[in-house]
């Protein structure tokens, strides 16, 4: 029986000979015991338009719209269904493989530029996360700084102030021992108690003033290092305030890019099921071809 000889179906149909299933179009699958080959309804031989015939395996699916045999330890190839003026045969080449269906194509495209997708999100929270790091670092250098500086003024100014103070106790104790010299030498002297007590008054006055002085230098440097200390408090409250206002903006972005990551997860695991769940629909179509295939 020529191929001009076989009727068209929608399918695939028994041959008057044993162990023959043909197709709708152009091709023969035959079967023997362990092995499997392709014979062309056209050339009325085992051969492909002059391709020499290659072994095949029993788990070949075959579709209304095309046949995809794997050969081989990779070989693949893909015989089309299409009427007789639109029919294009493949050649078989060693590596030779064919495109997918236009859907698992469209699928592996989705796929890839969802990874691609899911691969720039990660390279920019991960870009996200070292410039982070590294603002953090500068700011805590800076603050570490700051600290170090303030810290440094208000221990030159203590020993300053310290100096200061051995400075006025050291004239104290010399103005204390001078008085005591002169009032030693005036009543050595048989000076007058009019005079000596006139001296002490005076001498007593002059002390009392410089002892108010050095109260009234006290206070002020007092006051003068807690306006100090208040002003670099406050200085850093603020500071501290802008740190955690960018660390809050800093991870309410990082939330979002995890949210749309999550969203993108999402899709390439819905993908992936119509993907698995297309993959069940041809293995059953596998094993319905099979079944047929065995009689």
């Amino acid at each position: 029986m020529s191929y001009s000889q076989l009727p068209k179906i929608d399918f695939i149909y028994k041959h008057d000979k044993p162990n023959y299933l043909i197709s709708s179009n152009y091709f023969v699958v035959i079967r023997d015991k362990s092995q499997s080959y392709i014979y062309c309804c056209r050339c009325n031989q085992k051969s492909l338009h002059g391709v020499s015939v290659k072994i095949l395996k029993y788990s070949e699916p075959i579709s209304d719209d095309f046949l995809l045999t794997r050969l081989g330890q990779g070989d693949v190839l893909e015989i089309t269904t299409k009427s007789d003026e639109d029919w294009v045969p493949y050649p078989l080449q060693d590596g030779f493989q064919t495109d997918l269906d236009p859907k698992s194509s469209e699928l592996l495209t989705e796929n890839n530029e969802l990874k691609e997708k899911l691969k720039t999100l990660k390279e920019s929270k991960d870009t996200m996360e070292r410039e982070l790091r590294e603002e953090l670092n500068a700011l805590k250098s800076s603050l570490n700084n700051i600290l170090d500086q303030n810290s440094k003024q208000l221990s030159k100014e203590s020993n300053e102030l310290r100096e200061e103070l051995l400075t006025l106790k050291a004239s104290k104790h010399a103005m204390e021992r001078e008085f005591w010299d002169e009032l030693s030498a005036l009543k050595s002297g048989f000076v007058s108690l009019f005079t000596i007590n006139q001296d002490l008054d005076q001498k007593s006055q002059e002390l009392c003033k410089e002892n108010h002085e050095l109260r009234q230098k006290l206070v002020a440097l007092k006051s003068s290092l807690h306006n100090i200390l208040d002003q670099n408090s406050r200085q850093l409250s603020k500071e501290s305030n802008d740190l955690l206002e960018e660390l809050s903006a800093l991870k309410a972005s990082k939330g979002m890019i995890e949210t749309e990551v999550k969203a993108l997860r999402d899709e390439v695991m819905a993908l992936k099921n119509w993907k698995n769940i297309k993959d069940k629909r041809d293995r059953e179509m596998d094993d319905e071809i099979q079944y047929l295939l065995m009689f």
